[in-house]
């Protein structure tokens, strides 16, 4: 079982996880995330959704949430760089 938000004498997690910082520049908005490194890019994408809804952002949020679901993050070799930018 993990010990989850406990930290050591250096100042690490005992679970195995870090903080993230990510600043939401639209929102002029620094986040705070806890993540391993067993998270993907979209599980992070996921934690800052719920945690700026935790903030109030609902409404921003589900459209963030929408838009982000409907971009391909793939390069398309057809138009050089990937859709969506």
């Amino acid at each position: 079982m993990a010990l989850d938000g406990i930290r050591m004498p250096d100042g690490c997690y005992a679970d195995g996880t870090w903080e993230l910082n990510v600043h939401v520049t639209d929102l002029n908005r620094d986040v705070t995330l806890r993540v391993t490194g067993e998270v993907h890019i979209g599980g992070v994408m996921l934690k800052l959704v719920e945690k700026l809804e935790s903030f109030g952002f609902v409404y921003l949020t589900r459209l963030l949430s929408s838009h982000l679901a409907g971009r391909n993050w793939f390069p398309n070799p057809a138009v050089g760089h990937a859709s969506g930018f």
